[in-house]
């Protein structure tokens, strides 16, 4: 079958950016390369080394690079923060094929220890970011001490698909074929940047976070986690207005259905932001990411929560 779902460049729903080629960025890196096997992650890095506190993981959304995390990184003085660019975006080499969630969080894990930096992490997760932090939890669960995830992706989230001109859940597109399992690059190896439709496991691994989620829905047990949503939601064009109310009100129904991740959760919507909060609220992130630093270094999350709730971010 034809994988063509279409990514929406208006993704206030799905949660997905244009994956589509970009240039280079001008000038030099302003981070650090580091060699993963074979190819380099650019890795950005601000604040004190602490050994008594987390280190913040920053994961952008579909299309982002380390760059996007800038203001938020700024707003967290005295904390430790890490931003990268995956293979193929910003200042990182092209890594392996096909570009997979598993892939990607292999390098991820690959990338933190290549350039020593030690946990435990303060993952923060936008959009698509979102499901990377969560598989890296899932797979290296004694590293994560909380979680933020922004406006994020869920595993049930309808995508337009072009062929069937019809709003489908990405994991009902699942075949059952294997995912590809992670590797480094040896000589001789081909390298790949962006989506390609021909090798696209999306389906299979959305419908892996909805298995794993049916066999285990506490994944993250009583570590701290804030799910950040997104209050201004503008319909995508040629949308009708009885289909836009009803993808929002299952968009709604599935960001609630993520503080169940976690015994300790809030969900907190900033009605001033759009889908790209980094850009519109990047303090509002950063106050949300103290409270879980703060819940996990033995504050309760409902004592910390505080600063990134307020009479006007509230809801």
């Amino acid at each position: 079958m034809t994988r063509l779902i279409a990514l929406m460049t208006s993704v206030v729903l799905c949660s997905f950016g244009p994956l589509v080629a970009q240039s280079r960025p001008s000038g030099p890196a302003p981070g650090r390369l580091v060699d993963v096997g074979g190819y380099r992650l650019h890795l950005l890095c601000s604040g004190p080394v602490s050994r008594s506190a987390p280190t913040v993981v920053l994961e952008a959304g579909a299309g982002g690079i380390s760059t996007a995390w800038s203001v938020v990184q700024q707003a967290l003085p005295g904390m430790r923060s890490c931003a990268y660019d995956r293979a193929g975006w910003g200042w990182s080499d092209s890594g392996p094929g096909p570009r997979t969630i598993t892939q990607e969080v292999f390098e991820l894990h690959s990338l933190l220890e290549a350039a020593h930096v030690s946990g435990p992490y303060v993952l923060v997760g936008h959009s698509y970011g979102a499901l990377l932090v969560r598989r890296y939890a899932a797979l290296h669960g004694e590293e994560v001490v909380g979680m933020v995830l922004v406006d994020p992706t869920h595993g049930d989230s309808r995508l337009f698909h072009v062929s069937q001109h019809a709003w489908l859940r990405v994991r009902e597109q699942s075949e059952g074929r294997v995912v590809p399992r992670p590797r480094t690059l040896a000589p001789g190896d081909s390298t790949m940047s962006f989506y390609d439709p021909a090798r696209d496991y999306w389906p299979e691994e959305f419908q892996a976070f909805h298995d794993a989620r049916a066999a285990d829905p506490r994944t993250l047990r009583d570590r701290p986690l804030i799910v950040l949503a997104a209050g201004k939601e503008a319909p995508p064009p040629g949308v009708p207005a009885e289909t836009w109310a009803d993808l929002r009100r299952e968009r709604r129904a599935l960001l609630s259905d993520l503080t169940t991740l976690s015994s300790d959760a809030r969900l907190i919507w900033d009605p001033t932001s759009g889908h790209d909060i980094p850009k519109d609220d990047p303090q509002l992130i950063a106050a949300c990411i103290a409270a879980v630093v703060r819940a996990a270094s033995g504050a309760s999350l409902s004592e910390s929560v505080g600063g990134c709730v307020g009479p006007v971010r509230g809801h």
